[in-house]
């Protein structure tokens, strides 16, 4: 049993069952009909000040609607391919905290993409930067490893340039 879309360093990990096993619970649970509600509940269960969604799609259909029931304020950017339906989203509790701004990122040289805001603290005035990212795939790989190097690379360049822009102090506010 292959399954062209394993990544070479999960060769001779499974058995061809075990393979079939994950494809079937794959199919089962993943669709995002099943998996957008369950994840759902577990940020409601965690209940945090802030997180990130990679691989977050149908924001605007799903996620900003049910993020704002649970009293969450949110902030999203796509992913540069058109036929990529998601891309990475900032949520922060807003009883608690202040999106003063963001910036977002479409990497040079492959499809991927970034996001950064600068969180305040609602009580104490206190800041800090909020960075989400989705890196090239397949880590395996040399070539994408080299591709996420760039991106990397690029990201810091953009923060850093974020920090200017907003007028930030680095040693002041921490980056996340």
């Amino acid at each position: 049993y292959t399954y062209a879309g394993w990544p070479k360093y999960a060769e001779g990990i499974l058995t061809a069952k075990e393979l079939e096993a994950v494809e079937r619970r794959n199919e089962r649970d993943f669709p995002f009909e099943r998996r957008a509600p369950r994840l759902v509940e577990v940020i409601r269960a965690a209940d945090p000040d802030v997180f990130s969604l990679v691989e977050c799609d149908e924001y605007e259909a799903f996620w900003r609607g049910r993020l704002e029931e649970l009293g969450y304020g949110s902030v999203w950017h796509k992913r540069p391919r058109a036929s990529a339906p998601d891309g990475c989203c900032l949520g922060f509790r807003e009883r608690d905290w202040a999106l003063d701004a963001h910036k977002t990122v479409s990497y040079d040289d492959h499809d991927r993409a970034a996001l950064m805001g600068v969180l305040r603290r609602k009580d104490t005035g206190e800041r800090f930067v909020f960075v989400s990212t989705h890196l090239a795939r397949n880590p395996e790989s040399l070539k994408q490893q080299g591709v996420r190097l760039r991106q990397v690379a690029q990201l810091m360049r953009e923060l850093h340039a974020f920090y200017k822009e907003q007028n930030i102090d680095t040693a002041e506010v921490p980056a996340i």
